[in-house]
Parts: C-alpha cells; structure tokens; sequence
C-alpha cells in the first residue's frame, strides 16, 4: 500500500515539475524578448557627392545602465558594424555581393582623477562633463564611406551594434559566457540605398 502511493506522489511530483518547467521556460522566453527588442539601433543612411554618410546610434536604453558600470572604474565597449551589399539582380534576386565591411570600436570611461567622462576611439578621446552629453557620444558613431555606385539601387547596408558594459581582460575573458546580461546585440538592420 505504501509503495503504491508512493509511486503516485512521485508520478505527481515529475508531472508538477514538468508543467512548472514549461511555464518557467515560457516566462523566461518573454523577459529574453522583452530585453532584446528594448535595444534598438538607428540608422541615417545619405547618399551625396560619390560619399555615404552614417549616422548609427543605439536606442531604447536607459542611461542609468552605461552610467553605473562607467562609474564602477569599468570600461564600457561598443562596436558599430557596417556591411555594404550590391544585390545581384541578374542571376539570382536573392543573392547579395559584400562590397565593403567596416567596424569601429569606442570605450567610454568615467576618470576620477580629472572628474570627467571620456569616449576613447582610434580618432582619439574626447572629455565630457556632462552625462547625457557622454551617453549620447558613447552610443553614437558617424561614418563616411567613399563610394561610386553604377545603380544606386541595387545597394543596400546592414548595421549592427554591439555593447559591452562589462569588459573582461585575458584570461578572464572565459568568463563572459557567465554574464550575458552585460552584452547587447542588435540584430543586423537592412536600409536601402537612396540618393
């Protein structure tokens, strides 16, 4: 007799546990699509003078979440990617050439000996006082590419952002798996090319 309800509790137990787990999975799926689609990027794509000009800057995130590990003497990265694709009409519609592929990298830190923010890039390090005036540099980035299209309309560019608000040094780095909160990624975005 004890042995039957026993194995009635546990058949009961895994059945509970099973239904709990798919509801956790289901919670865990919505906060995951919740955090992606909060960071947004924004792209403004011209086209003038043989040049494309891009302004990228990544959206949707609160400043109190690149002030606080800035100001923690962490180091914050982020990487703006650029992809330009020539669409081949002729043979295949569906099939893009990569022209060119550009990346640049900005770290933004907070210098307490000097009291000021600073966005360090392969241009140099700009200094900021101000907060807002720090995050909007820090997630903003400016490209000019050279370029002579023969159709401008058979051009399109994805871009991509990426931030690190959290910063690993080797050997460190294999830790990073451990703390994805930390890193954002933007899915690749699509703008067509328009004079």
């Amino acid at each position: 007799m004890k042995t039957r309800q026993l194995m009635q509790l546990q058949t009961f137990s895994r059945t509970v546990l099973k239904k709990n787990e798919q509801i956790y999975i289901i919670i865990l799926l919505i906060m995951t699509a919740v955090r992606i689609c909060a960071q947004e990027s924004f792209a403004s794509v011209s086209l003038s003078d043989n040049r494309i000009k891009i302004l990228l800057r990544l959206t949707g995130m609160s400043p109190r979440s690149i002030l606080t590990p800035v100001q923690e003497n962490q180091t914050a990265e982020i990487t703006f990617s650029i992809r330009l694709y020539q669409k081949e009409k002729e043979s295949n519609p569906f099939r893009a050439v990569l022209v060119k592929e550009v990346s640049k990298i900005q770290w933004g830190q907070w210098m307490p000996v000097i009291q000021r923010y600073v966005v360090q890039s392969d241009n140099g390090s700009v200094y900021f006082t101000n907060e807002q005036t720090f995050v909007v540099a820090f997630l903003s980035q400016r490209f000019n590419l050279s370029f002579l299209p023969k159709q401008k309309e058979s051009y399109y560019i994805l871009t991509r952002i990426q931030l690190k608000t959290l910063k690993f040094l080797p050997p460190f780095t294999i830790l990073e798996p451990f703390f994805r909160n930390y890193y954002k990624t933007t899915p690749w975005v699509q703008t067509e090319l328009t004079g």
